[in-house]
This record gives structure tokens, sequence and C-alpha cells, in this order.
């Protein structure tokens, strides 16, 4: 995929359930414009627990603003 990157996203644990739903729904409605998978999840030093995604850059902006979304970073790949 060109443009990919890695992307994180700290939640509460109480966000979970809208987390899991949203990344669902990007991926039964997407195209590879909005490309997002769940690549890992964890605890974080923060207190977050954080969802790292894979995606395109289309996909992270539409984690911007989100409410459920506490945290937000990502990292480029060639």
């Amino acid at each position: 995929m060109k443009d990919k990157i890695y992307f994180y996203v700290g939640i509460i644990p109480s966000d979970e359930k809208d987390l899991k739903e949203f990344i669902n729904d990007m991926i039964e409605d997407s195209d590879l414009k909005y490309f997002v998978e769940v690549v890992n999840e964890y605890d974080d030093p923060y207190g977050y627990y954080t969802y790292q995604l894979k995606g395109s850059w289309e996909a992270y902006k539409c984690f911007l603003g989100r409410p459920f979304v506490k945290s937000l970073s990502h990292d480029e790949q060639d």
C-alpha cells in the first residue's frame, strides 16, 4: 500500500467498544482510501489502552477529533 503509516490510538478502557465499532465500520465500509487494520493492542505507560493500527493518511485523519480518542500519534513508513 502506498503511503501507509502506523498510528497509535489511545483510549480509556470504557471507550473500547466505541473505538472497536468505529474501526469495524471503517473496515466494512471502506475502500483503500480509508484502509485500516489493527496490528496490536497494549497498555501504554501514560495510562491509556492503545491500539496500534496500520492504514492510510485518510484513515488516520478520521480519528482526529473523535471523543473517544485520548491520544493519537503516528510513524511514517516508506
